[in-house]
């Protein structure tokens, strides 16, 4: 723009006349600013909320290890032997606390609640005990217990529990406020009990450990471990760097709008003498005013938002949690990326506008829209960058990791403006008002780029937290980590007094029968039960000495004098088909089914017989039944078949109630049940994501919609003096949203399995599984969600034709 002389012979004057303007920008074009302050302040509360969340979610190592920096565990059933062992660690490592450990069955299941006599003021465990109510243990006949604990029993303060060998009192209910999940019975420290297990805290220094080491000929101590809070809530604050990212792309559009609508004031500032460092900075501290105006009411939103949710994520996070301990470091880095945001987004428009002349300016005429010339050859080297470097972290080294997904967030910018390009092409031959929409496109492809690159990073990120979560549940189930059971089943087995040998042959049918009516009643306590009986072989020669069980050893590959033994049961038709084995693959002389073809018998009266074996996979859960004999194996070895428990499968998930009422009753008659402990199922993690996902592309399209169709407001007047019909300005907004929807969506997938195909790139086939169902309602739904909401927002007629007046 040509200069006059004016404001700008006065630097003191040109800053007052820079910081007026900027205040101007900021309050006259309040409905524009809300939107942007609006992003940004939810974006930073995001941040803040994200950040102290994961920050606190982490296990503390506090939860075993108290303040100790070393726990030695000693198992013996000699307590002199463990009272050697502990006098020659308190010897040679110096201060140490030790606490005793025994075990409290829980009746009718295969799990046991740990008794422990600790002092909850100790050297290093203090803090690890917290009194819910009542009061702590302080003679040998009193305890405390967890409310668990305190629920399984039935038991209250003042009630009788027995444990250590004792009947005792129960004084209060308490909690390890480092680990919810520990349930366990206190004694106090000075309870008489023959431990035959206990653990030695301590915090000795490397010298100490190494004189322990050669006194112990080598015994195991573990070592505290280091806290993954901090690095688990810096990975989330470079996560929530991308969602700045796609926050300073849409908050670019909008500056670029406050920049066209206020044009004619900057022009008449630049004629009053203003340079282009002016007029730049008068944008500059515009963004700047939106970013300290945002952070502070997204910082402040994100701390009330944390303070609400901090005590109610407690169960999640299996700990209490201290409100204010916080990485405040990190906090202040999220407020100061909340301001360089929009001063970020500022500068895009600041470099445009003084570009322009004066006269152009003032008349409001509007700029010849410039080409993004975004290389497509550029874009496809950026995301295969990003792909090789996801690769070479191996999921394990920040760097490379964090390099790739930042290179593949550059490709996925370069490859929008090609993108709009490519639609704005495809629509020649398409009714005119998709081929306005599109053209309009094209035109200002600078803006529609960055809102495009806004969708793609908003939903590439669900879909990427989708594509994970579904790669896990495949890891799991080729590792058979799944858990020990599904959520729908039990494990039911026999529990006598007396041992395995009442269960050969010679159980009754009475016996048999009401073992039966027991497992019936069982099956009736949950919905639509399928019951599968379980048999084991056992050896009617050496019941006497008894142990009649018979095993399987499998063999170690490369060492045929190692192996380890496996329970094995009866491989009747009922097991094989509801495990999913094809009986009909079977060998007919296959002697013993096993995952390890090379097996020998254990319990038959040699130790070690060789057996037939033919392999079968392993099972997807880990207490199921992995090794089988068959019936040429039992006549081969003289062996029977005897009753040893069942598999209970629901039709629905074994709820809480159904499974404390099992418990009940098979207390009563001798069994013990095992219910699921593994990890819960990611059904909902992937749900959530397409949910959120699709939740912020649509608020991002209803907001970059109306940025992109009011560069078109000059078209719309004139389609509407023309008589176009409401139904026609729906239909162009809608198409609008629509592409710039359905073009993020195949942009934001192709960025998230790219950006997973490095990262799994030795492992490729855990991303064999699709989640169809999510990605199809992504790729379908969000656009037509996406047309939808363009609808909506676009039958307004123009409230005037004229242009903009003198404000």
């Amino acid at each position: 723009m040509t200069r006059h002389v004016g404001i700008a012979s006065g630097s003191a004057s040109a800053r007052r006349a820079v910081a007026r303007w900027a205040f101007r920008l900021f309050f006259r074009e309040r409905r524009q600013q809300l939107v942007i302050v609006s992003v940004i302040a939810v974006a930073v509360a995001a941040a803040v909320c994200s950040v102290a969340t994961v920050f606190n979610l982490p296990d503390s190592p506090s939860a075993r290890f108290g303040t100790a920096e070393q726990l030695l565990t000693y198992s013996s059933r000699d307590p002199a032997e463990i009272a050697d062992r502990v006098a020659s660690a308190r010897e040679t490592l110096g201060t140490v606390e030790v606490i005793g450990h025994d075990s409290l069955p829980i009746p009718g299941s295969a799990e046991r609640f740990d008794v422990r006599a600790q002092d909850p003021h100790g050297e290093f465990s203090e803090g690890t005990v917290r009194v819910i109510h009542g009061r702590l243990p302080t003679a040998d006949t009193e305890v405390a217990v967890t409310d668990k604990v305190a629920a399984t029993f039935a038991v209250r303060i003042d009630g009788v529990i027995s444990a250590g060998r004792a009947q005792r009192t129960v004084v209060g209910v308490v909690e390890n406020p480092y680990d919810l999940g520990d349930e366990f019975v206190l004694l106090p420290p000075s309870a008489d009990d023959a431990f035959t297990s206990v653990s030695v805290l301590a915090a000795a220094s490397e010298t100490d450990l190494q004189s322990y080491h050669q006194s112990t000929g080598g015994s195991a101590v573990e070592v505290r471990p280091t806290s993954i809070s901090k690095a688990a809530a810096a990975g989330m604050l470079a996560a929530s760097t991308v969602v700045f990212l796609l926050v300073a792309l849409v908050a670019s559009a909008g500056f670029a709008v406050v920049a066209q609508r206020r044009m004619r004031q900057l022009g008449m500032l630049a004629a009053v003498g203003a340079t282009d460092r002016h007029l730049k900075l008068v944008l500059l501290v515009h963004g700047a005013i939106v970013g300290v105006v945002a952070s502070g009411i997204g910082t402040t939103l994100g701390l009330v938002g944390w303070f609400t949710l901090a005590h109610r994520v407690e169960g999640a996070a299996g700990h209490r949690i201290a409100a204010f301990n916080l990485p405040w470091m990190m906090l202040i880095g999220a407020l100061v990326i909340g301001v360089l945001v929009p001063l970020a987004a500022a500068w895009w428009p600041s470099r445009s506008m003084p570009r322009m002349s004066i006269v152009d300016a003032i008349s409001l005429r509007p700029p010849t829209p410039r080409r993004v010339r975004a290389s497509i050859v550029g874009a496809m080297l950026a995301l295969g960058g990003g792909v090789a470097l996801a690769a070479l972290s191996n999921q394990t080294n920040p760097v490379p990791l964090i390099a790739g997904m930042t290179s593949l967030v550059v490709g996925i910018l370069l490859a929008c403006p090609p993108a709009i390009r490519a639609m704005a092409k495809l629509a020649r031959r398409a009714p005119v008002t998709t081929r306005v929409a599109l053209r309009d496109l094209g035109r200002y492809q600078a803006r529609s780029g960055a809102a495009l690159a806004a969708i793609s990073l908003a939903l590439g990120i669900p879909i990427a937290i989708m594509l994970v979560a579904t790669a896990a549940d495949r890891t799991a189930a080729e590792s058979a980590g799944d858990g020990n059971l599904a959520e729908t089943q039990l494990l039911i087995t026999i529990n006598h007094p007396t041992g395995l040998q009442v269960l050969a042959p010679n159980l009754t049918e009475t016996q048999l029968a009401d073992m039966h009516a027991t497992v019936a009643d069982l099956a009736n306590t949950l919905d639509h039960t399928t019951v599968v009986p379980l048999g084991m072989a056992v050896d009617p020669r050496t019941a006497a000495d008894g142990r009649p069980l018979v095993e399987v050893g499998e063999l170690e590959a490369g060492h045929e004098d190692r192996f380890h033994s496996v329970s094995m049961f009866v491989a009747s038709p009922e097991l094989l088909s509801f495990l999913k084995i094809d009986s009909t693959a079977i060998p007919a002389d296959a002697e013993i089914l096993s995952a390890t073809p090379n097996v020998i018998l254990i319990g038959t009266g040699t130790r070690g017989e060789p057996a037939t074996a033919y392999r079968i996979g392993p099972p997807r859960y880990s207490a199921l039944p992995r090794a089988f004999i068959t019936d040429a194996g039992l006549a081969t070895f003289g062996l029977q078949s005897t009753p040893i428990g069942w598999i209970l499968e629901s039709a629905q998930q074994v709820t809480d109630v159904q499974l404390s009422s099992a418990r009940q009753i098979a207390a009563r008659s001798g069994f013990e049940i095992e219910a699921r402990h593994g990890p819960a199922s990611r059904g909902a993690i992937k749900a959530g994501a397409t949910a959120v996902g699709a939740l912020f592309a649509l608020v991002i399209v209803a907001m970059t919609v109306g940025t992109i169709r009011g560069e078109a407001a000059g078209e719309l007047r004139t389609l509407t003096a023309t008589g176009a019909s409401g139904m026609i300005r729906r239909a162009l907004t809608a198409t609008t949203a629509a592409s710039l929807a359905a073009a993020g969506v195949i942009l934001g997938t192709i960025g998230a399995y790219l950006g997973l195909i490095g990262a799994y790139m030795r492992h490729l086939s855990r991303l064999g599984d699709v989640p169809i169902a999510n990605l199809l309602f992504a790729l379908v739904a969000v656009p037509l969600l996406g047309g939808a909401v363009g609808w909506c927002l676009g039958g307004r007629e123009p409230s005037t034709f004229a242009q903009q007046s003198v404000d």
